[in-house]
């Protein structure tokens, strides 16, 4: 333990002051608060606005290299500028609430003005589960099946009741404990603004791009034509065995009268990275967390072994070599990087993600990093929310797409 002298003391006392140690009649304008005061709340807004962007923080440096190749494009200096500027902006902003609500309100309205900001902590607690999620799936949609009928008020709404209680009444201990806390994190707020300035100068353009596509074959088979389409995220069990009685879909009815149905099929696995490969390979195959400049690999589900999928047979290279060209048009899976060299045509597109519906621009960048704290993949409180209007949007390209 550190061993402060006297004059460490005083300053220490004097930056954990209680900052609503005001009188209902006191004046505290803006030059009249100590220096002190002054670095404290420029010291807690930056940690807390920087916490407030952890997500974003390990979607742009911390990313698996083996995930590489799921992305379109990796993180380049535009998103880690713009996540510097998201987090100065948010606290300026906390800055300066808290000197217009010393400013300006009474002490009542100070004391729930202070108990409202409470709920800020929602945003940096939210960024910690979302950076935990990658390692612990639990946190992701697992949670909310712990909210039942049953829980919600056996459970969390006694939960929730004692805790706005503590929080109303130990007001100050409260503000106490969060201050030393992100005063005793601000390093975690150089490290990350270093890194990111670190990664700009040290930037040298993407180091995966989609590969060439094979040569057309001069005098290709024209018929039969095969068309495969894969719906991934269709439900077959609200379309057909649990369908609401109001909805009526004559085209997909019309067509499963007309064409051969199966009622007990299953895919070869419940992820995309595994049942797709799997299906088109004939083998039990999925993506492996390796990379190089010359392509993706697959790993064995049931094996250690690797290899790269140029080399893998697959129901595209098998029609190629009875004569036919071949196309695909996905998304999520980098079809263009995993068989280029038998198929002619290609075109794909990453999974509609926060991470990937930021923008293009650095301003478009730093208004989604923004945003993304107050909105998921599906929700959001400003209507559709910029995942989905992303997967909307590949949705229309892959319907315009010609290949």
């Amino acid at each position: 333990m550190a061993v402060l002298g006297a004059p460490q003391e005083r300053i220490v006392s004097r930056m954990m002051e209680d900052v609503t140690s005001k009188t209902e009649n006191e004046e505290l304008p803006f030059w009249s608060l100590s220096w002190a005061s002054t670095v404290r709340d420029t010291v807690t807004s930056l940690s807390l606005a920087n916490l407030c962007f952890l997500r974003v923080w390990e979607e742009t440096l911390a990313y698996r290299k083996g995930e590489a190749y799921l992305m379109k494009q990796l993180p380049g200096p535009s998103d880690y500028l713009a996540t510097i500027t998201a987090v100065f902006l948010l606290a300026a902003f906390f800055f300066a609430l808290v000197w217009l609500c010393r400013r300006y309100l009474s002490l009542p309205a100070f004391r729930v003005v202070r108990f409202a900001s409470f709920a800020l902590a929602l945003i940096p607690l939210n960024a910690v589960r979302a950076a935990l999620s990658v390692q612990y799936k639990y946190l992701k949609s697992p949670m909310l099946q712990l909210v039942t009928r049953y829980t919600v008020p056996l459970v969390f709404l006694p939960l929730s009741l004692v805790l706005l209680w503590f929080l109303w009444t130990r007001q100050r201990l409260v503000i106490r404990v969060a201050v030393v806390a992100l005063i005793s994190l601000f390093p975690f707020c150089i490290f990350t603004f270093g890194q990111a300035l670190w990664a700009t100068v040290q930037y040298k353009g993407q180091p995966m791009h989609d590969l060439p596509s094979a040569a057309r074959l001069p005098n290709a088979k024209t018929s039969p034509r095969v068309l495969w389409v894969i719906f991934d995220e269709w439900d077959y069990r609200l379309t057909f065995k649990d369908r609401p009685s109001n909805l009526q879909m004559p085209a997909v009815d019309r067509f499963a009268s007309e064409a051969l149905t199966a009622s007990n099929a299953y895919s070869p696995a419940n992820d995309t990275g595994t049942s797709v490969p799997s299906s088109l390979t004939g083998l039990r195959l999925k993506m492996a967390n390796r990379i190089s400049n010359t392509g993706v690999f697959a790993e064995e589900v049931e094996g250690l072994n690797r290899f790269p999928w140029a080399k893998i047979p697959t129901v595209f290279s098998v029609a190629r070599e009875a004569g036919f060209n071949t196309s695909a048009i996905g998304w999520y899976l980098p079809y263009c990087r995993m068989f280029n060299t038998v198929l002619t045509d290609c075109a794909w597109w990453p999974m509609p993600t926060q991470a990937t519906s930021m923008g293009d621009t650095y301003l478009e960048k730093v208004y989604g990093q923004i945003r993304s704290l107050f909105e998921s993949d599906t929700m959001s409180p400003l209507g559709q929310s910029l995942a989905v209007q992303q997967k909307t949007q590949v949705y229309k390209e892959i319907g315009r797409a010609h290949v």
